[in-house]
């Protein structure tokens, strides 16, 4: 599936291959090449689309994959959008500064997901933007869950997006009382790294 990427003034710039059977040679999304006008370190699939939105909710919805945009958005929640690739890079978390102060991380609940959070805030933290995470279930993203239980599923899961020092200790942490000295000293060793 071709989905083309637009600029922030709707000029399509690339293109970005969904792969619709699985081959262990590619990543599942192909984009364009980086040309003079495209490169996807500093570019988002849906900005353009969903940026009157994200003015407007005044918090950006930052997920995984076009297809996650497409589907949030033809439900109702347009203020979403997708970096392009695995990588969040400072040219991303600038962009995002540019029109809002708080970011909802929406990543996959699985390992791969929880650190892709953890790079996204580092980037998002240093650009002085609030960070929460929308912690998805289990073997879900956002198009999958819409599909399976609607707009107001999806909805509920960013209305209960946590502060990201939360979400850690919660992922970390998920019986703090029980946990260990050495795992809570190894946990605020590891926070606090973040907010230096």
């Amino acid at each position: 599936l071709m989905f083309p990427i637009l600029d922030t003034y709707g000029n399509a710039i690339g293109f970005s291959g969904r792969q619709i059977v699985k081959d262990k040679n590619s990543g599942k999304y192909v984009n364009s090449p980086a040309t003079p006008i495209f490169d996807k370190s500093n570019t988002f699939f849906g900005l353009y689309q969903g940026k009157r939105s994200i003015l407007n909710a005044g918090y950006a919805i930052l997920c995984e994959g076009q297809v996650d945009v497409m589907t949030a958005s033809e439900a109702g929640v347009e203020n979403i959008v997708a970096a392009l690739g695995t990588a969040f890079t400072e040219g991303h978390a600038k962009m995002l500064r540019k029109d809002v102060q708080e970011v909802i991380i929406c990543t996959d609940s699985d390992r791969a997901g929880i650190k892709a959070a953890d790079r996204i805030f580092t980037e998002l933290a240093k650009q002085g933007v609030s960070v929460r995470v929308a912690a998805m279930p289990e073997g879900e993203d956002p198009d999958s869950l819409i599909r399976a239980q609607g707009a107001d599923a999806f909805r509920a899961v960013i209305d209960q997006a946590q502060d990201y020092f939360d979400y850690q200790v919660k992922i970390w942490l998920p019986t703090p009382g029980s946990a260990s000295l050495n795992e809570r000293f190894s946990l605020m060793q590891k926070l606090s790294e973040k907010i230096t």
